[in-house]
Protein backbone atom coordinates (compact mmCIF):
# COMPACT_ATOMS: atom_id res chain seq x y z
CA UNK A 1 0.00 0.00 0.00
CA UNK A 2 3.14 2.38 0.05
CA UNK A 3 2.15 5.67 -1.87
CA UNK A 4 -1.36 4.21 -3.15
CA UNK A 5 -4.35 6.05 -2.61
CA UNK A 6 -7.01 3.66 -0.67
CA UNK A 7 -10.31 4.47 0.72
CA UNK A 8 -10.89 3.38 4.14
CA UNK A 9 -13.60 2.13 5.62
CA UNK A 10 -14.99 2.64 9.05
CA UNK A 11 -14.21 -0.70 10.35
CA UNK A 12 -10.44 0.32 10.50
CA UNK A 13 -10.58 3.15 12.74
CA UNK A 14 -12.79 1.76 14.78
CA UNK A 15 -10.51 -1.08 15.23
CA UNK A 16 -7.76 1.53 15.58
CA UNK A 17 -9.13 3.30 18.51
CA UNK A 18 -10.61 0.01 20.12
CA UNK A 19 -7.29 -1.64 20.22
CA UNK A 20 -4.98 -1.10 23.18
CA UNK A 21 -1.65 -1.96 21.62
CA UNK A 22 -2.23 0.59 18.51
CA UNK A 23 1.00 -1.19 17.08
CA UNK A 24 -1.25 -3.71 16.18
CA UNK A 25 -4.25 -1.94 14.32
CA UNK A 26 -4.23 -2.14 10.34
CA UNK A 27 -4.06 1.95 10.87
CA UNK A 28 -0.78 2.36 11.66
CA UNK A 29 0.16 0.67 8.10
CA UNK A 30 -0.74 3.84 6.81
CA UNK A 31 0.69 7.01 6.88
CA UNK A 32 -1.06 10.14 5.06
CA UNK A 33 -4.97 10.48 4.96
CA UNK A 34 -7.28 12.87 3.54
CA UNK A 35 -11.11 12.86 3.40
CA UNK A 36 -12.82 12.18 -0.17
CA UNK A 37 -16.61 14.17 -0.36
CA UNK A 38 -19.41 12.77 -1.63
CA UNK A 39 -20.67 14.13 -4.94
CA UNK A 40 -22.85 13.58 -6.93
CA UNK A 41 -21.03 10.67 -9.01
CA UNK A 42 -20.55 8.79 -5.69
CA UNK A 43 -24.49 9.09 -5.24
CA UNK A 44 -25.34 7.98 -8.47
CA UNK A 45 -22.56 5.18 -7.85
CA UNK A 46 -24.42 4.31 -5.01
CA UNK A 47 -27.64 4.34 -6.40
CA UNK A 48 -26.14 1.24 -8.69
CA UNK A 49 -25.41 -0.63 -5.96
CA UNK A 50 -28.05 -0.52 -4.19
CA UNK A 51 -30.63 -1.13 -7.13
CA UNK A 52 -27.90 -4.32 -7.74
CA UNK A 53 -27.98 -5.49 -4.21
CA UNK A 54 -31.75 -5.25 -4.14
CA UNK A 55 -32.29 -7.10 -7.13
CA UNK A 56 -29.68 -10.05 -5.45
CA UNK A 57 -31.27 -9.74 -2.12
CA UNK A 58 -28.29 -9.03 -0.38
CA UNK A 59 -29.23 -5.32 0.49
CA UNK A 60 -26.34 -4.12 3.07
CA UNK A 61 -25.86 -0.95 5.11
CA UNK A 62 -26.49 2.51 3.50
CA UNK A 63 -23.12 3.78 4.84
CA UNK A 64 -21.07 0.69 3.69
CA UNK A 65 -22.98 1.02 0.10
CA UNK A 66 -21.62 4.78 0.21
CA UNK A 67 -18.27 4.03 1.25
CA UNK A 68 -18.05 1.60 -1.44
CA UNK A 69 -19.28 3.89 -3.98
CA UNK A 70 -16.98 6.77 -3.31
CA UNK A 71 -13.80 4.04 -4.05
CA UNK A 72 -15.72 2.77 -7.10
CA UNK A 73 -16.09 6.37 -8.13
CA UNK A 74 -12.65 7.70 -7.22
CA UNK A 75 -11.27 4.34 -8.95
CA UNK A 76 -9.57 3.13 -5.98
CA UNK A 77 -8.98 0.66 -3.50
CA UNK A 78 -10.98 0.02 -0.19
CA UNK A 79 -9.24 -0.80 3.00
CA UNK A 80 -11.84 -2.55 5.33
CA UNK A 81 -11.88 -5.26 7.99
CA UNK A 82 -15.76 -6.36 7.12
CA UNK A 83 -15.13 -7.83 4.16
CA UNK A 84 -18.16 -9.83 4.20
CA UNK A 85 -20.36 -7.27 3.37
CA UNK A 86 -18.59 -5.33 1.00
CA UNK A 87 -17.95 -8.83 -1.13
CA UNK A 88 -20.99 -8.47 -2.39
CA UNK A 89 -20.54 -5.34 -4.17
CA UNK A 90 -18.83 -7.20 -7.48
CA UNK A 91 -16.95 -4.52 -8.93
CA UNK A 92 -15.45 -3.45 -5.94
CA UNK A 93 -11.32 -3.22 -5.18
CA UNK A 94 -10.32 -4.10 -1.83
CA UNK A 95 -7.26 -4.43 -0.42
CA UNK A 96 -6.18 -8.23 0.40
Amino acid sequence: MDKEIICIDTSVLIDFYRKKDKGKSKLVELSRMAIILLNELEIEKASQIIISLKKQNKLIDIQDILIAATAIASDIRLFTINKKHFSRITELRMVE
